[in-house]
C-alpha cells in the first residue's frame, strides 16, 4: 500500500489487536452498506460555527458514532465529550485522567474509542454506558509507537486518526509535513470515506480545506471550509449523509449531503 507522505500506517497485530472488541469490525461495516456521495461537493453547510457545549477550549478529534452522533476528544475538559447529530445535546463526557494533550479520537467499536496524543500513545478507551453525563475511567495503551520507533521532528506532532477495522489498522498523520504534494499546508485530522474505509479524508488548518483522498494519495475531491477559525476535527456520520468539522477554541460547523 503506498499512501500520502505525512501519513503513518499503523497495523495492529498481538496483543494490540486483541484489545480491541472483537466485534468492531463487523459492527464498523454495516451488511448493507449506505450509498455514500461520490464527492465531496455534495456536501452543504447547515450550521455554521457554532459554540460547542461543554468545551472550554482546545477542542480537537473528532469521530462518528454508528448509533448516532459524534464524539470529540477537547483538553479543556480533558475528556472524551458525545454529542447528538445536530450537537444540540450533550449527551456523555468521558474524562481522560493521565492522557496527555489528545488530539484524535476514533471510535473502534460498541463502547470502544481510540485517543491519540500529540506526541506519546494511541491509548484504549472504554466509555461506561450511559448515564451518568459525566464519568471517569483508565485508558490502557494500545499502541506506543508514536514515542518509540517512528521518526518525529519538532513542530510534525501526530494530529489525525483514522481507524480501519479491516486491518485492523490506524492511519496517523503528522501536523506539519513538507513536499506532500497535495497542495495543503498542514494535516489537522484524518477521516475515514466510505463504510470500509476505501479512502481518506484529510484536513487542513492551516489550508481550511478537506481533501478526499485514495490510499495511493491521488485527489479525489475537495471542499473549501468557511467560518471555522482553526478546524482540527473531522468525521462523516455512518450513512455518509453528515459531516461535521470541530474547531479550536471551541465552535462547530455541519454539513449534509442530503439538504439541511
Amino acid at each position: 500500500m503506498k499512501i500520502p507522505s505525512g501519513l503513518l500506517v499503523l497495523l495492529l497485530s498481538g496483543a494490540a489487536a486483541a484489545a480491541l472488541p472483537a466485534t468492531s469490525q463487523a459492527a464498523a461495516v454495516p451488511r448493507a452498506a449506505p450509498r455514500w456521495p461520490d464527492s465531496l461537493d455534495a456536501f452543504r453547510l447547515c450550521i455554521s460555527n457554532q459554540p460547542l457545549l461543554g468545551v472550554r477550549n482546545d477542542a480537537s478529534g473528532l469521530t462518528a458514532d454508528p448509533s448516532g452522533g459524534w464524539w470529540l476528544v477537547s483538553n479543556q475538559p480533558l475528556a472524551a465529550l458525545r454529542y447528538s447529530q445536530d450537537f444540540s445535546q450533550l449527551l456523555q463526557v468521558v474524562e481522560l485522567p493521565g492522557v496527555e494533550d489528545p488530539e484524535a479520537i476514533a471510535w473502534t467499536g460498541p463502547g470502544q474509542l481510540a485517543v491519540s496524543e500529540e506526541t506519546r500513545y494511541i491509548v484504549r478507551v472504554s466509555v461506561p454506558p450511559a448515564p451518568p453525563l459525566v464519568s471517569r475511567v483508565a485508558s490502557t495503551v494500545l499502541i506506543n509507537s508514536l514515542a518509540r520507533g517512528v521518526v518525529r521532528q519538532v513542530n510534525k506532532g501526530f494530529e489525525g486518526l483514522a481507524y480501519d477495522p479491516s486491518g485492523p489498522w490506524f492511519y496517523v498523520a503528522q501536523l506539519l509535513f513538507n513536499g506532500t504534494g497535495l497542495g495543503l499546508k498542514d494535516f489537522s485530522e484524518l477521516s475515514c470515506w466510505g463504510p470500509a474505509c476505501e479512502s481518506l479524508l484529510i484536513l487542513s488548518q492551516g489550508s481550511k480545506r478537506i481533501l478526499r483522498v485514495d490510499l495511493q494519495g491521488k485527489v479525489l475531491s475537495s471542499l473549501k471550509l468557511k467560518g471555522l477559525p482553526r478546524p482540527e476535527g473531522l468525521a462523516v456520520s455512518a450513512d455518509g449523509r453528515w459531516m461535521a468539522v470541530a474547531s479550536e477554541p471551541n465552535a462547530f460547523s455541519l454539513y449534509s449531503s442530503s439538504g439541511c
